[in-house]
């Protein structure tokens, strides 16, 4: 019993690790690829298996089964019957849930270009701003209402990269929570964030369960994630780097009442 309490934390953190190193030799693509299969599935099951075989001198083989009282022939007959069905019904609804959730993940998702606000020492430029000659572009994702939020969650990683070496920061406020990750020796910065019924959302239990709701029964708005792109040439220094970054954190701060208000709007009941 305390194996089968200490052996899956440590194991948990070997799996992380492995994780780690993998993003770091292979790309973050093939490391989230591994994650799932091969340490999701094949790694704990290993590790299940060896603690079934570290219980089995335990076992007690040798006791006698203890004796079976007399049952009435109805309670024999419903006995096996009742397990059967639970075994049925809950083998027919999970299907059923699955694909319903899988047609609504499935559904398209509205990708236009968005108009920023200025902040001070930027100008409007045909592809979004100019910031000291380097230009800002912005775009938002609109998702169907019952689109599940692993969709959103997907589409927010795949617009920000999967660098698990680059820098990242949050600036969070009233009215978004941009996330922001630049890649090392690269001046392009990317800020994502999402809203969903009119709020800012993140991704954790609580986007994930009112949406779930909404995917089933459908209701309080949809998915909106915007991405903000700053393309700076690569920097030559950590001033320039730090630099670049106020930049970006200039840009959306001055979306308050452009950008991510008009995606809260976006995401609230129609």
């Amino acid at each position: 019993m305390l194996l089968a309490l200490v052996v899956p934390v440590l194991a948990n953190g070997l799996r992380a690790l492995g994780i780690v190193l993998l993003g770091h030799h292979l790309g973050s693509a093939e490391a989230a690829a591994a994650d799932h299969l091969i340490y999701g599935w094949i790694f704990f099951s290993v590790v299940i298996a060896l603690l079934v075989l570290a219980g089995l001198p335990f076992r007690q083989d040798g006791q006698a089964d203890p004796p079976m009282l007399p049952r009435a022939a109805g309670t024999i007959a419903a006995g096996p019957a009742i397990p059967a069905g639970l075994v049925l019904v809950t083998g027919l609804v999970g299907p059923a849930l699955a694909m319903l959730l899988a047609q609504a993940s499935a559904a398209p998702v509205v990708s236009r270009a968005a108009a920023l606000a200025e902040p001070q020492g930027c100008a409007t430029s045909p592809q979004g701003l100019l910031c000291e000659d380097v230009p800002v572009a912005a775009r938002v994702l609109v998702f169907a209402p019952r689109v599940t939020w692993s969709s959103v969650v997907a589409a927010r990683q795949g617009l920000a990269g999967q660098d698990d070496e680059a820098m990242t920061f949050n600036l969070a406020d009233t009215r978004a929570n941009w996330h922001v990750r630049q890649s090392p020796g690269s001046g392009t910065a990317v800020a994502v964030a999402a809203w969903l019924g009119g709020q800012p959302a993140g991704d954790g239990m609580r986007s994930r369960a009112v949406q779930g709701w909404n995917s089933l029964m459908g209701g309080a708005g949809q998915p909106v994630v915007a991405v903000v792109v700053l393309q700076a040439p690569a920097p030559r220094s950590t001033a320039e780097q730090r630099q670049q970054r106020r930049l970006m954190a200039a840009v959306l701060a001055a979306q308050a009442d452009g950008l991510s208000a008009a995606a809260a709007v976006a995401s609230r009941p129609r």
